[in-house]
């Protein structure tokens, strides 16, 4: 896809210049939300506060891919800031993917367990 066509899509999408912001480095392009009226680029640091302020804390799970010591202290500090310790960190992508394919293959498992309890629980006569 060429630049031309990318910033015809975003002005399709945005036609304001509100939401969106292209970023053009040596090798690619990027479309970033805007955190609020500026041009800042909406970062996870900002979803993190926009979750904590609109959800209750403790409904807010966060899987953070990074070995940074540094970034990791500021994550936990903001998590705990708003009395949610739902936040973990892992090294790679690679590492993250491989948990999500566990978990989902964890939850294929049991949901046939629960669909065949359901449907008898449905299924009988109540007359």
């Amino acid at each position: 896809m060429t630049y031309d066509k990318i910033c015809e899509v975003v002005k399709e999408l945005d036609p304001t210049e509100q939401h969106l912001l292209i970023h053009c480095g040596d090798m690619d392009v990027k479309v970033f939300p805007k955190a609020g009226k500026s041009d800042e680029v909406f970062t996870k640091g900002n979803g993190i506060r926009l979750f904590a302020k609109e959800m209750r804390s403790e409904n807010v799970y966060t899987v953070w891919v990074t070995t940074d010591e540094n970034l990791q202290q500021k994550v936990k500090a903001l998590c705990e800031g708003h009395a949610n310790k739902n936040y973990a960190f892992v090294s790679s992508p690679e590492i993250l993917l491989a948990a999500m394919a566990s978990a989902t293959i964890r939850e294929i498992q049991l949901r046939p367990v629960n669909e065949r309890i359901l449907s008898r629980e449905f299924s009988r006569d109540y007359s």
